[in-house]
């Protein structure tokens, strides 16, 4: 490949990955808006937990006395002491999006105060 073409390909390549992160941003970010739009405030009862960078979060909770699954990320730390253990959850019944509240930024990203009853999560809260 000669020094244009690569240097043509390499501009391409760059330009594809910003326009990919771009529309990664902002679909998340309507997730958000559509959730803090629709979303309803239900407990939820966490039945697994996979580790990752941001834990995600398998649970059960029910809508109109369906009783529905769902997974979801979070910041807080990952311990199989939350399997078991109940949270508040965010669900959307139009789109179905959900978002488990288990840290202060969980709660922040719907603008609801941090409740004293789950204190105990902060220390599993990653920094």
């Amino acid at each position: 490949m000669s020094g244009k073409l690569k240097s043509i390909f390499q501009v391409f390549v760059a330009v594809a990955f910003i326009i990919f992160i771009i529309i990664s941003i902002n679909r998340h970010e309507n997730e958000y808006v559509e959730l803090r739009k629709n979303g309803v405030l239900l407990p939820c009862k966490i039945t697994d937990i996979t580790f990752s960078k941001r834990s995600d979060y398998a649970f059960e909770f029910y809508y109109n006395g369906k009783k529905l699954y769902g997974e979801s990320k979070s910041a807080v730390g990952s311990s199989t002491y939350f399997i078991g253990q109940h949270f508040p959850l965010m669900y959307s019944p139009e789109s179905g999006q959900v978002q488990i509240l288990i840290a202060p930024g969980d709660f922040n990203m719907f603008q609801l105060e941090y409740p004293d009853s789950l204190s105990w999560v902060l220390e599993y809260q990653k920094n």
